[in-house]
């Protein structure tokens, strides 16, 4: 919702009765008059494309579309009031608009520039691989682990695992970890994640394999592991990542044009900077 502020207007009340008169009228093909001024359906349909999607479904409705009436009237007479009182004749107002003005202008002078701007395959392929590094993929693992106060009590686990022992059963039974509720996984953990005996042992390991009782520094417990999955460390192919290279490479290409045209402006407009001396100094001698 649009909340604004603004004085009495003689458009105000046509433009409310207008509302109302759109509305019951289902939407013909005018939605509402301003004094002898429509505003469309097709207007009412532009402003509400012009929502951001996240907040679109809000003025669907019907009752969403009246709202939405009402802020595109807002607007509508706000801007008749200023135009009424001629604000525009302001120099603030003027300094802005001029402002605003060239903004636009460089803004189309530079997609104008920039439109023939081309990435090739091989560029991409080439930019890929000197930064493959980038798209690297770390090795994975994920294993559920059993941990217990003593080594004799580890052994007699490690063998009864070995033995085809059911491995929920043993760690909501013994184990000791934070985890055994949720029994025992350590999901996705990296080469450098805790706790490193743990880890580094896991690595070594291939999926489906027990572990035999690791000791934990620092205490008196020890872990047996199971390997679950285990992801060898990789790189996003090309084709995935090639719209984002090529996204890189087209910015640096259309920021490397821009920057040379500019330059060439300054001969073409022979642009001279004067120094602090009073001394003129020329366009080629600044770039040299």
């Amino acid at each position: 919702t649009v909340a604004v502020r603004f004085q009495k207007s003689k458009y105000v009340d046509d433009a409310l009765d207008g509302v109302e008169r759109a509305f019951r009228k289902n939407f013909r093909e005018y939605v509402a008059f301003i004094g002898d001024e429509p505003v469309t359906k097709l207007e009412l349909d532009k402003e509400l494309e012009s929502v951001p999607p996240f907040y679109r479904s809000a003025y669907e409705s019907e009752e969403g579309r009246k709202k939405l009436l009402e802020n595109l009237i807002n607007k509508r007479v706000l801007v008749k009031e200023a135009e009424l009182r001629k604000l525009y004749l302001k120099s603030r107002f003027r300094e802005e608009l001029e402002k605003r003005r060239q903004q636009l202008l460089m803004r189309e002078l530079y997609d104008e520039i920039t439109s023939d701007v081309k990435v090739t395959e091989d560029e991409m392929r080439r930019f890929y691989n000197k930064n493959k590094e980038k798209y690297k993929i770390p090795a994975r693992v994920t294993i559920r682990r059993v941990v217990v106060n003593s080594k004799a009590e580890a052994d007699s686990i490690y063998e009864a695992l070995k033995n085809g022992a059911n491995l929920d059963s043993i760690i909501k039974t013994k184990s000791v970890a934070p985890d055994a509720k949720t029994g025992g996984w350590m999901r996705n953990l990296g080469k450098g994640s805790q706790p490193k005996p743990l880890v580094q042992k896991a690595f070594k390991m291939k999926p489906g394999e027990i572990s035999k009782p690791i000791k934990i520094p620092g205490s008196n417990q020890y872990a047996i592991i199971k390997v679950i999955e285990k992801q060898e460390e990789s790189y996003r192919p090309f084709e995935e990542v090639k719209p984002q290279i090529e996204k890189t490479l087209r910015a640096e290409k259309a920021k490397e044009t821009w920057q040379k045209f500019t330059k060439s402006l300054w001969d073409k407009y022979k642009v001279k900077l004067i120094e602090e001396s009073g001394e003129e100094k020329g366009t080629e001698e600044k770039k040299g």
